[in-house]
C-alpha cells in the first residue's frame, strides 16, 4: 500500500490529467478498473477515477493523496498518522543491527553496558553504539553471527565487537556510522571467494579476516573438494579482477593461489570445519 500512496500522492501533486505507466499503476487499474491505458506509456484518469483514487486512499490509509505528507518510517509513527500501521513499508526490526562480543564481557552502548548471556547477540540501533576504542569485525553471513562463538578466531580479536553487516539499508547505516563514529580497528570478515575478497578490500578496513593456513587448500586434496566450490569462483571472474587490483603483499598472494587452485570457501564452510582465522592487514 505503501508504494500506491506514493504514486497517487505525486499524481496529484504534479497536477493534469495523465501519469506516467509504471507497474503500480498497471497493477492499481487492473484491479480496480481506473485510468485508461494508452499505449505502454502513459495512464489517463477522468474526474471520477480522481475522486476513487482519493476515496480509496482515505479508507485505507486516512491520509490525503492531495498532502504532501511524508510517508512515516516506522510503524509506531505511521499509527500517528494513518490507521494502517503498516503503510511505513519497513520491517519492524529493519533499522536494528546485531552485535555480540566475541568474549561476552559487556557492550559499550550510549544507554550504559549491555551484558549479554553466553552465545548470545543483540539487536540495537547502530547509532546506539559507542564504537571509538573498540576492535570491530564486520561479518557478512547472518548464520556466522547466531553461531559467532564457535569461530576459531586470533587471539588478538578475543575482545572484539562483531557486528553482522546485513543487506542494503543494514549495511549502509553500518557504513555510515563507522565513517561517523570510526572504531579503533575495523576488520572485514567475508566469503573466501573473489567477491568477498573484492568487497574485503573495497571497504575502508583496517584488515580482513581470512583462513590462516590454505597451504592444503589444493584440488589433489580430497577433503579440500568436499567443501570448496570451484562453480562459484569460475562466476566471480569480474570481481577477482577487481580485487588483484586493489591487493598488495599478503592479499595478493592469497588471491594469486585463489586464483591458482579455483577456491571459494563460504563462511558457513569456515564455521563449520571450525578453520582457524588470521588477520592480514591491507
Amino acid at each position: 500500500m505503501r508504494r500506491e500512496f506514493k504514486v497517487i500522492q505525486a499524481y496529484f501533486l504534479n497536477g493534469g490529467p495523465t501519469a506516467k505507466l509504471n507497474s503500480t499503476w498497471k497493477r492499481i487499474h487492473d484491479e480496480h478498473g481506473v485510468g485508461r491505458i494508452s499505449g505502454n506509456s502513459t495512464i489517463t484518469f477522468t474526474q471520477k477515477d480522481r475522486d476513487y483514487l482519493q476515496g480509496w486512499m482515505n479508507e485505507e490509509l486516512g491520509l490525503n493523496p492531495h498532502s504532501n505528507i511524508e510517508l512515516p518510517t516506522s510503524r509506531v509513527e505511521a499509527a500517528r498518522y494513518s490507521k494502517s500501521e503498516k503503510v511505513s513499508g519497513k520491517n519492524v526490526f529493519a533499522d536494528l543491527i546485531k552485535v555480540a562480543r566475541a568474549d561476552g564481557t559487556a557492550i559499550n552502548t550510549r544507554t550504559g553496558p549491555a551484558i549479554l548471556p553466553p552465545r548470545c547477540f543483540m539487536n540495537t540501533q547502530a547509532s546506539n553504539l559507542i564504537l571509538e576504542n573498540e576492535t570491530v569485525v564486520i561479518i557478512e553471513n547472518g548464520e556466522l553471527i547466531r553461531d559467532w562463538s564457535r569461530l576459531d578466531l586470533p587471539q588478538e580479536l578475543s575482545n572484539s565487537l562483531l557486528i553482522y553487516r546485513g543487506h542494503e539499508e543494514d549495511a549502509r547505516e553500518i557504513k555510515q556510522i563507522l565513517e561517523i563514529s570510526p572504531p579503533a580497528k575495523s576488520i572485514g570478515f567475508y566469503d573466501f571467494d573473489p567477491a568477498g575478497m573484492s568487497i574485503g578490500l573495497s571497504n575502508n578496513h583496517d584488515a580482513i579476516l581470512v583462513p590462516a593456513d590454505i597451504s592444503l587448500w589444493t584440488t589433489a586434496n580430497p577433503e579440500f573438494n568436499k567443501f570448496n566450490q570451484p562453480d562459484i569462483f569460475w562466476r566471480q571472474a569480474n570481481q577477482l579482477k577487481a580485487a588483484e587490483m586493489k591487493a598488495c603483499g599478503e592479499a595478493g598472494e592469497l588471491l594469486a593461489s585463489m586464483k591458482d587452485q579455483n577456491i571459494a570457501v563460504m563462511q558457513e564452510h569456515i564455521l563449520a570445519k571450525k578453520i582457524a582465522l588470521k588477520i592480514i592487514y591491507i
